[in-house]
Parts: C-alpha cells; sequence; structure tokens
C-alpha cells in the first residue's frame, strides 16, 4: 500500500485564516471590564470670590480678574473636580482617552482654561499662550517653588512631570493667574463637567483608592471596588477647603 506524505502548508491556510478569526472576536477582557459614574456636588454656603484688581495689560488681561466659582446654580454641582482611582495592578481594557489627545492647557485673556487639570504622570503638558503678550509661569509644590518656565508672545511650552501631586502655576508678571494640575500616576481619572458630572469606563476589575480633589474643597478619598460588566455610582457633597 502506497503512503501518501503531505506536504507542509497544505493546511496552513485554513489555520491562519482560524487563527485571524479568532483575534479578532470580541476579546473577553472587554466584556468582563467594569467602570464608575457619579455626580460631584456642594450644597453649603455660597462660596465668594474677591475682585483683584489688575495693574498690568490692562488692554488684554481686563481691570480686575474674579476667580470663577465652579458650582452649577441649579444641581449645585462642582465642575472641574479631579476624580481619580489608583491601583499598581490596574490596566485600562482599551487606550485611554487621555492618551489619544494632547494634555493641553490653553491660556487667554490672562486666564487658565481650564483653571483645575490633571493629567498622567507618562504625559507631557502642552500650555498654549493665545495672548499676545509675554507669560513666565512659576512651577510650585507645597508652596515649594520647582522651576519658572516662559512662555512667549502666542507661544507655547511642554514640561513633563518626575512625581506625581499637585503642582500649581502662577504668572511672575501677571500674580493673578493661577491654575493646578493633579498629576496622577494611573489612566483611570477624569475631570467633572459642569453639572458635576463624572464618568469613568472602561476600568479593570478590582480594588481601588478612589481620589476626589478640587483646591477649592477638602480632598475625599475611599476605597471601592470595580465588579466586572458593571458601573459603580458613587455621588457625593463636598466642604469647602480650611483656609
Amino acid at each position: 500500500m502506497k503512503t501518501r506524505v503531505l506536504k507542509p502548508g497544505i493546511f496552513l491556510l485554513p489555520f491562519n485564516l482560524f487563527f485571524l478569526l479568532l483575534i479578532a472576536m470580541p476579546g473577553q477582557a472587554e466584556e468582563t471590564s467594569g467602570g464608575l459614574t457619579g455626580v460631584i456636588r456642594y450644597q453649603g454656603t455660597p462660596l465668594r470670590s474677591d475682585s483683584v484688581p489688575v495693574t498690568k495689560d490692562a488692554e488684554i488681561c481686563g481691570s480686575s480678574f474674579i476667580e470663577k466659582i465652579e458650582v452649577n446654580s441649579g444641581n449645585k454641582g462642582v465642575s472641574n473636580v479631579v476624580i481619580s482611582l489608583k491601583n499598581k495592578a490596574g490596566r485600562s481594557i482599551k487606550p485611554y482617552p487621555h492618551h489619544l489627545t494632547p494634555a493641553k492647557i490653553s491660556v487667554k485673556g490672562c486666564h487658565f482654561n481650564p483653571a483645575v487639570y490633571a493629567i498622567d504622570l507618562r504625559d507631557t503638558l502642552r500650555i498654549e499662550n493665545q495672548d499676545p503678550i509675554l507669560h513666565v509661569f512659576q512651577f510650585s509644590r507645597e508652596e515649594q517653588s520647582l522651576f519658572a518656565l516662559p512662555a512667549k508672545a502666542n507661544g507655547n511650552l511642554t514640561k513633563k512631570f518626575d512625581r506625581e501631586g499637585v503642582v500649581q502655576v502662577r504668572c511672575v508678571l501677571h500674580n493673578f493667574m493661577k491654575t493646578s494640575i493633579a498629576v496622577v500616576d494611573t489612566p483611570f481619572y477624569t475631570l467633572s463637567d459642569q453639572d458635576g458630572q463624572f464618568n469613568l469606563p472602561e476600568v479593570a476589575p478590582g480594588k481601588y483608592r478612589l481620589t476626589i480633589w478640587h483646591p477649592l474643597f477638602k480632598p475625599l478619598e475611599k476605597e471601592i471596588e470595580i465588579s466586572p460588566g458593571q458601573a459603580l455610582s458613587f455621588s457625593t457633597d463636598l466642604e469647602p477647603a480650611l483656609k
């Protein structure tokens, strides 16, 4: 009886097709991701903000500066609150949105936009000066000066941070200009919107330390657990920071 010898590669194409179909199928990890949603509110005594006279470049900066109060008069939601989840083992299921767009703060009319920001430690911050005047930005952490960087008229600057924590930025030439940046060591973070609402999707299941931070309010930390396939709802009321 004559023995047939199968040539190598006879079943190679069907196997490759099967393999391609297999990897194209939705992954199990995507099906089991969780998330966190909620609303951050302030329902206490209305916050006051004093008017600061502008003595330099008034034609660009205006005659006075009033710090914007970020509390919605309707639902009492607080905007630009930093919400972050920290877990050394946690990884995003998909490329997280923060890494798909540049980390950017703009300056226009001698105002930082936004006045509170957050950035992943692995990202690079870009500050875009849209004013036709020079700004010199002083960076500090816990009242300790770090460095100063000039931003030429209609110019930009970039900076990468070496560790997590809150960084304050002020303009040396226009002392009323300020912003706060929360540098976080996690991809799971966001800012609340104008209604105080937030959404952190595609979070790997597990236990996390939830941190809620805004410079005008007391910080809040809480241990939570993200379950597979579920969006955990967490809402809270903030208290003013002690000054």
